[in-house]
C-alpha cells in the first residue's frame, strides 16, 4: 500500500497528457497493472509453492496415494491463492477508487476480464511445468524467478 504513494506522485510528475490518448491517466495504469500481475506471479508460483511446502511437511506423499486426481490435486492446491489474490486486486481498486480517485468510467470490464483469465491459464501452464522441475530435481526453481522478472 505504501507503494501507492510514490505512484501516485509519479503520477502527478509524469501528469495527466502522458496518457491522455488512452482516456487514463498513468496513476490507473499502473494501479490496475500492480493488481493484475499479481495474477500473474500466483499462476506461476502457487503451484510449485504447495508442492514444495507438501514436499517439506511431508503430505505430499500421502496426497498422491489418495484417490484424488492430478488435476484436482493441483488446481485445487492452489485455489487458495488465486481466492487471495482476488481479495487483494479487489481491496486495491477500492482504495484506489476511494482513497486516490481512481476512475474506472471507462474500463472494459469483460475485456479486462477476459485478458486477465487468459493470461492466468497461459501462466499458469508455466506454473504447472515449473512446479513439475520442483518434483524433479527437489529443490527450489529458477524459472520462476526469470519469467516473473521478466514479465514484470
Amino acid at each position: 500500500f505504501l507503494s501507492w504513494f510514490g505512484f501516485y506522485f509519479l503520477a502527478l510528475f509524469v501528469g495527466p497528457r502522458a496518457f491522455a490518448d488512452l482516456g487514463s491517466d498513468y496513476f490507473s495504469f499502473v494501479l490496475v497493472g500492480v493488481a493484475f500481475f499479481e495474477y500473474l506471479t500466483v499462476s506461476l508460483t502457487g503451484f510449485s509453492t504447495t508442492l514444495r511446502d507438501a514436499q517439506m511437511t511431508g503430505t505430499l506423499e500421502q496426497l498422491l496415494v489418495t484417490q484424488t486426481g492430478a488435476g484436482t490435486l493441483v488446481w485445487g492446491g492452489s485455489l487458495y491463492h488465486f481466492v487471495l489474490t482476488t481479495f487483494h486486486a479487489v481491496v486495491y481498486l477500492a482504495l484506489g477508487a476511494t482513497v486516490f480517485g481512481l476512475s474506472l468510467a471507462k474500463a472494459n470490464l469483460m475485456g479486462a476480464l477476459a485478458v486477465a483469465a487468459l493470461s492466468v491459464l497461459a501462466f499458469s501452464g508455466l506454473g504447472i511445468l515449473s512446479a513439475a522441475m520442483i518434483v524433479l530435481f527437489k529443490k527450489g526453481n529458477p524459472l520462476n524467478w526469470l519469467i516473473v522478472s521478466a514479465s514484470s
